[in-house]
């Protein structure tokens, strides 16, 4: 079969997470389960394994060396704030004059942590799952699976991404995960809402009239 990565023919794993399950540490009950609620169905919440995983669409390298990589570098610095060595990352917080708390991360591997997130972005597009009906790139997933495989962040200006973090004062903002969402038209806004943290991804025909938006 097909990779969908390094599109070769090699043996594909049967597992293969969309979303990092350590994205979905919060939500685990003492027997490593999270509960699914279907807002549009009369169904009881159901336990189920952690996280929304597909077969057959990566091969044992690109998921575990190339993508394993990015998400090991990445849970590093959103949960722990470190870096590969174990240290401490230097941050800054702050409030803009509009009263918008920020939180700035210096030292943070542009590379690994943008690709990471794209990786999100590319696998939510290739899945099949229902959870992702909503999401497609069209032209930019060739573009996003390149990137990836050959560990280039592109420009800048390229698939910014914003993440913004709910106040922890507000009940359950981190014991959920929501359907993602996209925007319609030519330059499509994709939002991902994971245990209360929001990342948007600008999908811009034309980035340099976006540049704006930059936050990664």
């Amino acid at each position: 079969m097909i990779c969908k990565l390094c599109k070769k023919e090699k043996p594909l794993l049967k597992h293969s997470h969309i979303i990092p399950e350590f994205m979905y540490k919060a939500l685990y009950n003492e027997h490593h389960k999270i509960h699914l609620v279907e807002p549009n169905s009369d169904s009881k919440p159901k336990l189920i394994s952690p996280g929304h995983y597909e077969k057959n669409i990566l091969c044992q390298e690109c998921d575990n060396e190339i993508i394993g990589k990015l998400e090991s570098y990445a849970a590093k610095v959103i949960y722990s704030g470190k870096n590969e060595r174990n240290e401490d990352l230097p941050r800054r917080n702050f409030e803009t004059h509009q009263g918008i708390k920020m939180l700035h991360i210096k030292e943070i591997d542009y590379t690994k942590f943008k690709l990471f997130l794209l990786s999100v972005l590319w696998r939510a597009s290739i899945s099949k799952h229902k959870y992702f009906d909503g999401i497609g790139l069209g032209i930019h997933e060739e573009i996003i699976r390149n990137a990836i495989l050959n560990n280039d962040p592109l420009d800048e200006y390229l698939y910014q991404v914003c993440i913004i973090a709910c106040n922890e004062d507000v009940p359950f903002t981190r014991e959920l995960i929501l359907n993602p969402k996209q925007t319609k038209g030519e330059d499509p806004l994709i939002t991902f809402y994971i245990t209360g943290v929001f990342y948007l991804f600008s999908i811009a025909s034309n980035p340099s009239l976006n540049s704006k938006f930059k936050l990664i």
